[in-house]
């Protein structure tokens, strides 16, 4: 989806939304292969039940880490 200047990446796994928001001039398949790692990463890190169970933020702080190494490493 484009806005103003940014498209805005979704990927649907289940009941899970990954979304990643880039500059117009962001390469779509670098974006979906980021959110694709994401997914991966997060999905290792936490079972089904514990993603469903979760509540808004839950996994922040535990994965926030991870999330923020993956974006450098795309950049």
């Amino acid at each position: 989806y484009l806005i103003d200047r940014y498209n805005f990446h979704i990927f649907k796994s289940g009941q899970l939304l990954f979304v990643c928001m880039a500059a117009v001039n962001f390469k779509n398949k670098v974006a979906f292969a980021f959110l694709q790692e994401i997914k991966k990463k997060f999905t290792s890190m936490y079972s089904q039940e514990e993603i469903m169970a979760a509540k808004d933020y839950d996994m922040s702080t535990g994965f926030s880490e991870i999330y923020k190494n993956q974006i450098v490493m795309v950049s």
